[in-house]
């Protein structure tokens, strides 16, 4: 596992510990508490109802205790994180960190109830084995997942990394062969490239070799391709210099076994532990992990927070489109997302069932430039759909892929295969973030900007990339929706 796979994976457990630790204190114990009978009863609701005077002194005390278990238990679980070095394949931290925390909540809990004298004896037993056993199941559960998460060919962009080797040699062949054993490094084999010549040594493992390092700008749009690493140069300067423009360019991430000293525009490079050995990686987008798992968790909060703001409108909306026109609910239609990644967004349906067969029929009416497509009046439009678009509505659903992971609340916004190849490779570059329901473009005016200037746009939000930025966009966005700016 890589340096930043890693220390993305430590943020993913912490934050994970410190929810099992909230579920504890918050629902777990006064569930707890109530349910073992009348003689706890009265004292868990004189902490909770303070109808009495002197019941509010009682609620503080068990309040103050509970944020510093919660507080207590974070910090410990962080340190352990920090301390243990996070491994898939290592299967003992998954029983031994739980217990440890367990032992500590469980003193935690001890001197919490000592501030609550009626609850003693075997009722307090009982309340500290129930809690207890919930939180082991809660970390081991929580583990267990990660454990499994990263075996998946489907995980976050920033776990799963999609590798192509360089090379023929015997050294692609030993680190395609570690890659596939060790799913848990969160590396996954797309295929191999060759510098010259194929040679017949090279073992390629049932996987495809997609052509030499010259065909690197088609095959991005054959494979999802998240980094290059070279095995073996062979002192071929020339297709090494072709390969590292090439991923500066696109935006895909280089590793070589050795530095490349003719690098001279600053990138970022680190040194990363891979099969035994360490490789040189250089970055051309950099976001580190601690900022990308903060991305995570807002689009995460925040799509949870406007699904439920938005619940009218998944009444009101399916009844209009069920009264304007046959045909289902919602839209779903492939688009590409980072690196190439296929996913199905969503949509409230706006047009009629046959859309897109009669897309070829229009191409003349099209008023985008570019591969994007887009018509003021289209007649395809239902007349619900019409209303729904003016005001963004139909793409409410997003939220949800916002929800799953596909996407992010602000990002260029995922294109259709179709259009991905028609992209140049310097406007391929807008696929090496996650990709995102609004962005500069949304909020500059939309279908009003000619292409080119969409794609700089877009490019700009990637160099320039910031959470501070994030957020004035989705503000920005508000009266670009509420004004129709720029909608077809």
């Amino acid at each position: 596992m890589l340096t930043d796979q890693q220390q993305y994976l430590k943020y993913m457990q912490i934050m994970s510990d410190l929810i099992c630790f909230i579920l504890l204190y918050l629902i777990i114990l006064p569930t707890a508490i109530i349910a073992i009978g009348d003689c706890c009863a009265p004292s868990f609701s004189a902490m909770i109802e303070p109808a009495e005077n002197s019941c509010i002194y009682k609620s503080i005390p068990y309040a103050i205790g509970t944020l510093t278990a919660i507080l207590i238990s974070g910090l410990v679980s962080a340190g352990i994180s920090s301390i243990n070095r996070l491994n898939a394949n290592r299967f003992w931290p998954l029983v031994f960190i739980p217990l440890c925390l367990c032992f500590i909540n469980l003193w935690l809990l001890q001197q919490i109830f000592d501030f609550f004298p009626a609850i003693s004896g075997r009722p307090k037993i009982v309340i500290l084995t129930i809690a207890t056993a919930s939180l082991v199941l809660l970390l081991l559960l929580n583990r267990a997942n990660i454990f499994f998460l990263m075996k998946r060919n489907q995980c976050h962009h920033f776990l799963i990394k999609h590798v192509v080797l360089v090379g023929t040699g015997e050294e692609s062949s030993s680190l395609a062969r570690y890659i596939l054993d060790h799913p848990e490094t969160g590396l996954r084999l797309a295929g191999f490239l060759s510098m010259g010549p194929v040679s017949g040594s090279l073992d390629t493992q049932g996987l495809p070799m997609l052509g030499d390092v010259t065909a690197l700008p088609t095959v991005v749009n054959e494979v999802v391709v998240d980094m290059i690493i070279i095995a073996d140069c062979n002192g071929m300067e020339n297709q090494i210099d072709f390969l590292f423009k090439t991923c500066a360019t696109i935006g895909i991430e280089l590793g070589a076994y050795s530095p490349l000293p003719w690098v001279t525009r600053r990138v970022y490079k680190s040194i990363q532990p891979l099969n035994g050995t360490n490789i040189v990686l250089y970055k051309f987008v950099h976001i580190t992990p601690l900022k990308a798992f903060l991305k995570r968790v807002f689009d995460f909060t925040g799509s949870a927070i406007l699904i439920f703001l938005s619940l009218p409108f998944w009444i009101v909306v399916p009844l209009m489109i069920k009264y304007s026109s046959k045909g289902p609910v919602f839209f779903r239609q492939e688009r590409v997302g980072k690196s190439g990644r296929k996913f199905i967004l969503y949509k409230f349906r706006s047009m009629y069932l046959d859309a897109e067969s009669l897309q070829k029929d229009l191409m003349h009416l099209n008023e985008m430039d570019g591969p994007a497509f887009k018509i003021k009046e289209d007649p395809r439009q239902t007349p619900t759909g019409r209303v729904l678009r003016k005001h963004s509505l139909d793409e409410l659903p997003q939220l949800f892929n916002v929800f799953k992971g596909d996407i992010s609340l602000v990002g260029p916004r995922p294109a259709m295969e179709g259009e991905v190849f028609q992209y140049r490779p310097a406007e391929r570059r807008r696929l090496s973030v996650i990709q995102g329901i609004t962005c500069i473009w949304q909020v500059s005016g939309r279908n009003e900007i000619k292409f080119d200037e969409w794609m700089k746009l877009d490019l700009m939000y990637i160099d320039q990339w910031s959470s501070v930025s994030d957020v004035k966009i989705l503000f920005k966005t508000i009266p670009a929706v509420l004004l129709k700016r720029g909608a077809y």
